[in-house]
């Protein structure tokens, strides 16, 4: 059963005088097996989120109990029954549906793998259970679930800022290909085959000042790069056309060489206004994007133009769509993730404040619409969150582990949270399935 109790002491203050008397509520679940009568019960309004989950499971006769939220109107209740429709201006002659969820347990102690400098970038790949970093030694590395090191892929020149798994584009499942982007100017492609072995594919050259992050097409085609040249570029993941590559094959004859290919990008996407510190690639001719001018821009690949620019607040360091409810998460220097919805004219919605320093990174659950992961510049304890957008000022976990600034994160499975940044150490924290 979670620990409620750090969750509990964190939870807004009501109004105490208001807090007498009773009020009406029914309580529902959309999970089958917790099924409880649908008649209004009167309870008194004091009630907070730890006596209704004891009462729904008196309810329920569990054995042993489980810990629940409760939503009502959209939002976590996370004060007194009272404080809470008080605060909502809501009638307390209404009777108040509420909906019990179970809570998501806090993450497990983690697992810790060291590197020997800071980790600027953390990816993991689902189906064969590996996890790319990219450090600020130059090296990207990539380990095994069983914590083993494949080995450091050396070629990148200065910190390695951004790595990216390619999605397989074929049923060839003994060779995965990765991608890296670096403070050298450089993008790099690497094979990574069944035996642990990796070779560098091609090294694209173009940028003119660092790549900050680089995001591959979901097709597994293409990738993009964003700098601080204020550019994107677009990359074939297979490098040059086949009649390049067939021109390249008949001049080398009879020759064998060790030499890295060197690929120019395929097209460029301009308008940025100062340095693209984060790219974003969710769907297949739509890219995200977002820099230090404070922008977030959606750009149609094709076309090569951007589709719609939304001002944010400060610099954005990192964005993420949720493809289940398209929300677009941004990572902000201010200490803030903001919540844009593209769909809507006023784009920016909310925002999740918990954060003292700037956020360096977001990205959403891979199993629940309304769960994300950040990290952020703040100090042990507070450096990494669990958030549901539904309670929008205290997150549901402040992970421990991390003891620096927490620069990259990745939620690619139910089962486990990667985290990297300022103590050089991978993370893996072990999530508890329902």
């Amino acid at each position: 059963m979670a620990d409620t109790t750090s969750m509990d002491t964190m939870e807004e203050s009501s109004a105490s005088q208001k807090d007498e008397g009773e009020i009406r509520i029914k309580l529902f679940s959309n999970i089958p097996q917790f099924s409880v009568t649908d008649k209004p019960i009167a309870v008194p309004r004091r009630l907070r989120r730890v006596h209704l989950s004891q009462m729904v499971n008196h309810l329920l006769q569990l054995d042993p109990p489980k810990t629940f939220d409760f939503v009502s109107n959209g939002n976590f209740i996370r004060s007194s029954l009272g404080g809470f429709i008080d605060s909502r201006g809501l009638q307390a002659e209404e009777i108040l549906s509420v909906e019990f969820v179970e809570a998501m347990a806090p993450p497990e102690p983690p697992l810790e793998y060291i590197h020997d400098d800071w980790i600027a970038s953390v990816s993991g790949h689902a189906p064969s259970g590996l996890t790319a970093t990219g450090s600020y030694d130059n090296l990207v590395r990539v380990w095994t679930d069983a914590g083993e090191c494949l080995g450091p892929l050396d070629g990148h020149e200065a910190v390695v800022n951004s790595v990216a798994w390619v999605p397989a584009t074929d049923n060839d499942e003994t060779v995965l290909l990765l991608a890296s982007g670096s403070r050298d100017e450089k993008v790099r492609l690497w094979n990574i085959d069944s035996s642990g072995k990796s070779s560098c594919l091609w090294v694209g050259k173009g940028h003119k000042n660092g790549v900050n992050s680089v995001a591959v097409q979901p097709t597994g085609k293409m990738i993009a790069s964003g700098g601080s040249d204020r550019n994107i570029l677009l990359w074939a993941t297979a490098g040059t056309s086949d009649e390049e590559q067939d021109k390249k094959k008949t001049n080398s004859k009879r020759r064998r060489t060790t030499q890295v290919t060197v690929e120019h990008s395929l097209g460029k996407l301009t308008g940025s206004g100062l340095s693209v510190t984060t790219v974003s690639w969710p769907e297949r001719d739509t890219l995200y994007s977002g820099g230090e001018d404070h922008c977030l821009r959606i750009w149609d690949v094709e076309l090569a133009k951007c589709k719609r620019n939304m001002v944010g607040s400060k610099v954005i360091n990192e964005v993420a769509l949720s493809k289940k409810n398209s929300l677009i998460a941004a990572a902000e220097f201010d200490g803030n993730i903001r919540m844009y919805d593209p769909r809507s004219d006023e784009a920016m919605q909310f925002c999740l404040s918990s954060h003292k320093r700037p956020v360096c990174t977001v990205v959403w659950s891979p199993e629940n619409s309304n769960q994300l992961v950040s990290g952020s510049q703040d100090g042990e304890g507070n450096n990494l969150k669990i958030w549901d957008i539904r309670s929008r000022k205290i997150p549901i976990h402040n992970i421990s582990g991390p003891k620096g600034k927490v620069f990259s994160v990745d939620w690619v499975s139910k089962t486990a949270i990667l985290s990297g940044g300022e103590d050089c150490r991978l993370m893996v924290h072990p999530l508890e399935s329902n």
